[in-house]
């Protein structure tokens, strides 16, 4: 495509290049060729659904995949619209905008003449799947659905019949009937398995009641261990955790200030280590003011403006979490009760620190390895934790940073295949290979 198009022109053009798996897609920016590779479609999406002229979607698309301001004067299609696009071209330039830059919603729409698997994402919250804003996990989703074509609906049609599969979380209603090998494969994405203040949530069992064709799920010990699935579902590992776009890590450990810093959410009912843990640290920096020792169990949203979150309250924000996580040698923190394989894991490993964490059944599944990547916490941890902290920085090098590189060297290698290739290869092998 060497010349300029109307925005819906160029939409077309694209999800034709990527759902046949072109090598990619020459774009008119400015009046001169510009390639986008199939791979960089694959890391930053396609346009956006922000302007109908094409020419500034085009501008708006190849700022976020260069990281420069593209954006030029022209005869506008849009002008209602030319002002904000100007706009979000100029801030791709900056890292608390990096939300911004991924976009899949090209591949939103189910058409046979094209090529690939179909899916109907059922959501009683569609617009929060349509448009992630900066919420990291949804973004990571819409990425790992990129390959195929799909619906997103609050309730499913009564002809399901040009799809491959249908996905929906546990509990989702009003679930559409389905028959065994006479229609659409169908996933339940199993998240939480619990509710508030309750261990078990009966209706996510009259879900798995129904014999779903698969569990896809970031905790497959969990929900095995609290439901009962039938052996005619198959339970697949999806996990949630944070891809490399978002990692703002600092690998030289003389430029992190800090030696500890303890992170989690800690309320007694859901964590009670992580609550231990915090008395013990407070109780340490209290009574012996050790250097760059701190605290943070507010959550990732709440990471001080000093310490590289902007804009307080904004949608935007996204990677202030991975660079506040740079900032310490050791980043600790305890388990839930149960034993959940959450984001830190990888958001960690992802900045560089060193992790100092409790040893879960799931996080084998992932191949994070104790003492190679990662240091276990050490048990109990009211007579175990300060020590092991004092000995770790005593010992940092050699022998402990060598094991921080290592689980960050793990985490660039393998996060993002297990994320996004594991994925699309678990989702064609459990719809036949279509």
């Amino acid at each position: 495509m060497g010349k300029d198009c109307p925005r819906d022109s160029l939409f077309e053009q694209v999800r034709r290049a990527w759902f046949t798996k072109a090598a990619g897609l020459t774009v008119s920016l400015s009046g001169s060729p510009f390639f986008i590779s199939h791979a960089e479609m694959a890391e930053f999406g396609g346009p956006r659904l922000q302007t109908s002229c094409g020419v500034c979607a085009v501008m708006d698309w190849v700022s976020r995949l260069t990281r420069h301001n593209q954006f030029a004067k022209h005869a506008c299609s849009d002008p209602a619209r030319q002002g904000a696009m100007e706009q979000a071209c100029g801030r791709v330039l900056y890292d608390d905008w990096i939300a911004i830059l991924k976009d899949y919603n090209f591949t939103i729409g189910t058409d046979r003449k094209l090529p690939g698997i179909r899916g109907l994402v059922l959501s009683n919250y569609p617009q929060r799947v349509l448009f992630p804003a900066a919420n990291r996990g949804m973004i990571t989703l819409r990425q790992r659905l990129s390959p195929f074509q799909i619906d997103v609906l609050s309730s499913a049609p009564k002809n399901l019949t040009k799809y491959h599969f249908i996905l929906c979380t546990c509990g989702y209603r009003p679930r559409p009937v389905v028959r065994k090998g006479r229609g659409p494969k169908v996933f339940v994405y199993c998240h939480d398995h619990h509710g508030s203040g309750v261990e078990i949530q009966p209706y996510y069992q009259k879900h798995l009641d129904e014999v779903p064709d698969a569990v896809l799920t970031p905790y497959p010990s969990m929900w095995k261990r609290y439901y009962k699935i039938h052996p005619g579902t198959e339970v697949v590992f999806v996990p949630y955790q944070s891809p490399t776009f978002f990692a703002r890590p600092v690998v030289d450990f003389h430029a992190k200030p800090w030696d500890l810093l303890l992170v989690g959410v800690n309320s007694a009912w859901a964590y009670p280590e992580r609550a231990a843990l915090t008395t013990i640290v407070a109780n340490e920096i209290r009574a012996h003011h050790p250097r760059g020792w701190h605290i943070h169990n507010v959550g990732w949203e709440s990471a001080n403006p000093n310490l590289g979150y902007s804009r307080p309250g904004g949608k935007m924000l996204l990677n202030a979490w991975d660079a506040f996580l740079a900032q310490s040698k050791i980043v600790a923190f305890g388990q839930d009760k149960w034993g959940y394989l959450v984001s830190k894991y990888s958001e960690i490993l992802g900045s560089g620190s060193l992790m100092l964490c409790s040893r879960i059944k799931d996080l084998d599944l992932l191949g994070v390895k104790p003492n190679v990547h990662y240091v276990p916490i050490a048990h109990p941890v009211g007579k175990k934790f300060v020590p092991q902290v004092q000995h770790i920085l005593k010992n940092f090098e050699p022998t402990y940073s060598t094991i921080a590189k290592a689980g960050h060297e793990w985490y660039r290698a393998h996060i993002d295949q297990i994320l996004f290739d594991k994925y699309e290869k678990d989702i064609v092998r459990l719809v036949g290979g279509k």
